[in-house]
């Protein structure tokens, strides 16, 4: 199912990101830096370290909270989804699962910007000495600190 497939791919990112915010807080000496690799604690760290952050124009002061709210979302949406394929005919099920995908495409891609945009806001907090283009292509693909920390050479 695509769907499924989606959800996958969506905590991998989440994953891969909360490895950099691991690899960070093992930086920056914390002494739980372990607890980042838990889905959504990276979050929270975030939080911590940035005290908010802009996605596109809006103003975010807890991404932690708001990642979460995002995710529900989209799951309460996907589940809502397979309520309308299992209870009604094909061609009903159809249009509530083209309904429910625009909840779920929304969800998913503000939390990924939030993703980017927080890696971009720790760019800065951190002082990396890089490119511009070189900070947006990294945050795009979720390499925020790792290759920050390397190119930083810490």
């Amino acid at each position: 199912n695509k769907m499924v497939i989606g959800w996958i791919i969506t905590l991998a990112i989440i994953e891969w990101y909360s490895i950099g915010i691991t690899v960070l807080a093992y930086r920056k000496k914390e002494k739980l830096f372990l607890l980042n690799l838990i889905p959504f604690v990276s979050f929270f760290y975030i939080d911590k370290l940035v005290k908010g952050f802009t996605i596109l124009v809006v103003p975010t002061k807890k991404w932690g909270l708001t990642s979460i709210i995002l995710l529900v979302a989209a799951l309460i949406s996907t589940g809502l989804t397979y309520l309308g394929n299992a209870h009604f005919g094909a061609e009903n099920a159809m249009y509530i699962q083209q309904i429910m995908l625009v909840p779920i495409v929304i969800c998913l891609l503000l939390l990924y910007l939030g993703i980017v945009c927080s890696s971009l806001e720790l760019y800065r907090m951190i002082e990396i000495k890089m490119p511009n283009y070189a900070r947006v292509l990294s945050a795009l693909f979720i390499l925020p600190i790792p290759l920050a920390l390397i190119i930083r050479g810490k």
